[in-house]
């Protein structure tokens, strides 16, 4: 969403192809649109799929349902063809894979990025995880950018009167006047 505030056009595929989200989070009812694999699997243009949110200046391609072949979907030289073709329209393509660890998706997406950008939940994933996701970014044919961490806790909703920020047990400098 901040990229697309700026004047960049973006894409964002919903490539979660067994648990497809990003039809929630936008609140959209996906019976009502075409999705991915109607486009991989032909049965309609890409301009038919791709629809644009007005209100946050985003395109995006919907998902839908969940498909078991999800692997064979992402992996599908139909899935190369439509990367090709959107890296013409659009100055950024964000793919929302599953998680690393489920399923050989996400490594197979990474390999038709130009750059990943890993996001961990706090507590909910162990540092042997994380490191092994790593790994396995560095054998792809992507640069690793970055990591975002979500939905990690304030230092105020735990020590409340204390200035300054922090998350979990880390705390980082006051810069509040006494």
């Amino acid at each position: 969403l901040t990229l697309a505030r700026n004047p960049a056009k973006v894409l964002l595929v919903d490539c979660d192809l067994r648990r497809p989200s990003q039809h929630l989070i936008f609140e959209k009812n996906v019976d009502e649109h075409r999705t991915l694999p109607d486009l991989l699997s032909h049965e309609c243009t890409w301009k038919d799929v791709i629809h644009y949110d007005k209100e946050k200046g985003i395109y995006i391609l919907f998902s839908g349902k969940s498909y078991d072949n999800s692997t064979e979907i992402v992996s599908s030289e139909e899935m190369s063809n439509a990367l090709k073709i959107f890296r013409k329209d659009f100055d950024y393509i964000i793919l929302d894979s599953p998680p690393m660890s489920l399923m050989a998706d996400a490594e197979v997406l990474a390999d038709r990025a130009d750059m990943s950008v890993m996001v961990v939940r706090y507590g909910m994933v162990q540092a042997q995880d994380i490191n092994d996701a790593i790994d396995t970014l560095s054998n792809c044919d992507c640069r690793m950018t970055g990591c975002i961490l979500n939905q990690a806790r304030v230092i105020q909703d735990i020590l409340p009167g204390r200035g300054g920020y922090g998350y979990g047990k880390y705390r980082y400098g006051e810069y509040r006047k006494n």
